[in-house]
């Protein structure tokens, strides 16, 4: 009998995504939109199909204790080791730079660790070459933090993601149209130069570009910061990834390596330290 495998998910605000981590390998991650439904009716489906291939789950959440205690039961009911990756002092590859260590997103940290991962080879910051990293997570919101070549976050911001741009502007003024993202995000409804010649482009076009723009600005920002740090002159890499990451990745004006799995790349490392310490 072939060996179980682990069940990754990354839980947000508006989709489930999920994939399988088969010994090394991770499969093609995919994802269910939640926010009109019940998440757990949504997480108990997935686990139902996935169970007969599964021994154990990792899952990493911004949806609070209560999502969280009902995901446990349900695993375990399934027979399912459930471990739930959070922000802690270390994890994986990454220090926290916060304060209060427990108030950085645990979301955050997963794609850390995955992106520093990604762009070191060793990972545990024990090269002299090791790499520092920006990483970009957009979506629901947007947040941008910096890592130093050690693997210590030094900090980052959370700003709106473009849906929440749009629904603030659509909601707090009387005379511009609402739109309609599931039909108008493509390409038509942006304007790359900020020309737009009707208004829900002008709308769409003025939200994705000051999206564009503040990623652009503030990475520039952290760069700076993380190459005064640095005894070398290794390159500082960004890394990008989100459901928003594809949309705005061609109106970015820096190089920026998109990867949409970055959250499972960090679960893959919260599993592998996990059976390590076993």
């Amino acid at each position: 009998m072939s060996a179980k495998r682990t069940l990754l998910i990354d839980c947000g605000n508006t989709y489930l995504k999920w994939c399988l981590l088969d010994g090394e390998n991770l499969t093609e991650q995919q994802s269910i939109k939640h926010k009109d439904a019940s998440v757990l009716e949504v997480y108990k489906d997935l686990l139902d199909n996935q169970t007969q291939q599964c021994d154990s789950l990792v899952i990493v959440s911004v949806l609070g204790e209560v999502f969280i205690a009902g995901a446990q039961k349900l695993a375990e009911d399934a027979g399912l080791s459930f471990i739930e990756a959070h922000s802690q002092q270390k994890l994986g590859n990454i220090t926290n730079g916060y304060h209060q260590v427990g108030n950085l997103g645990s979301d955050r940290m997963l794609a850390m660790i995955g992106a520093y991962q990604l762009v070191n080879k060793s990972g545990d910051g024990s090269d002299k070459n090791q790499q520092a990293c920006i990483v970009i997570d957009s979506g629901t919101a947007t947040t941008i933090d910096a890592v130093d070549k050690t693997g210590q976050h030094l900090g980052g911001v959370i700003f709106p993601g473009f849906e929440l741009s749009l629904h603030s502007l659509s909601a707090n003024t009387e005379l511009l149209p609402k739109l309609d993202l599931t039909t108008q995000q493509n390409d038509e409804y942006f304007e790359a130069n900020g020309l737009a010649t009707d208004t829900p482009q002008a709308i769409a076009s003025g939200c994705l570009l000051s999206l564009a723009s503040a990623i652009d600005g503030i990475c520039n920002k952290m760069q700076r910061q993380l190459e005064a740090r640095s005894n070398t002159k290794s390159p500082v890499k960004r890394v990008l990834c989100g459901g928003v990451a594809k949309t705005i990745l061609p109106y970015l004006e820096n190089d920026y390596d998109y990867r949409e799995n970055l959250i499972m790349l960090g679960l893959k490392k919260v599993k592998e330290t996990e059976s390590n310490n076993d």
